[in-house]
């Protein structure tokens, strides 16, 4: 089976997991905000560390909501940079990393995309 590339045919088959995507990181932000307050921590003093709470978060939301399969070891090492978070559908993989790149390019090879 060929999967159809087009912008309008992967919208079709991401957007719902896009949509839960960012849902969770709104919520992860949310629990990485809480804690630092409650510890009284300025987030910026050590911004990996907020960053991997908001991921972390993000993906225990994930799991519990059954989006596609959202890649965690059996020891929950999340063998991804702190920022990171995988998530494997039937035909796509979506990977969200943390940039401060304001200019994307669009993958040019099928490893890429």
């Amino acid at each position: 089976m060929t999967t159809e590339n087009s912008r309008e045919a992967t919208l079709l088959r991401v957007g719902a997991a896009c949509q839960a995507v960012y849902v969770a990181l709104v919520r992860g932000l949310a629990t990485a905000d809480r804690l630092h307050a409650i510890a009284g921590w300025n987030p910026t003093a050590d911004i990996h560390l907020h960053r991997h709470m908001t991921r972390r978060d993000a993906m225990e939301d994930l799991k519990q909501m059954s989006v596609g399969d959202v890649l965690l070891d059996d020891d929950d090492n999340l063998g991804l940079a702190m920022s990171g978070l995988i998530v494997e559908l039937p035909e796509d993989t979506i990977r969200i990393w943390h940039t401060t790149e304001s200019d994307i390019s669009a993958p040019r090879s099928e490893t890429g995309r």
